[in-house]
């Protein structure tokens, strides 16, 4: 059985125990795009928030990253399938100086 972003929450099972979460029917409503609408509202909130464990916080966003992943692949496998366009040297014109690991970075330093 395999499992999705859907199947897991971090912090609760509030959206993971209804009958359709919330992803799901905006996917259900507005396709893809709302479903990205949503969840760069929803990452943003996660990120800035000054409420709770940060790291966990971090973690929530991750998620939602996750299941916006899943969304696209739904509705477009094809360029889910190009995983080359999401990679830090297409998207930031970003270098790999250090190996095989993923520090990525334009100058040198943390691309953050």
């Amino acid at each position: 059985m395999t499992v999705n972003a859907l199947d897991n929450q971090v912090g609760g099972g509030h959206y993971k125990d209804q009958g359709l979460q919330p992803f799901e029917i905006t996917f259900a409503n507005f396709g893809y795009e709302g479903v990205r609408a949503s969840a760069y509202t929803k990452v943003n909130k996660y990120l800035v928030r000054n409420k709770g464990d940060h790291k966990e916080n971090v973690e929530k966003a991750i998620h939602v990253l996750q299941i916006q992943l899943e969304f696209l692949a739904q509705s477009d496998p094809e360029v889910y399938a190009q995983t080359d366009l999401f990679t830090p040297e297409r998207a930031f014109g970003w270098t790999n100086d250090y190996g095989t690991n993923k520090n990525w970075s334009n100058d040198g330093g943390n691309p953050c």
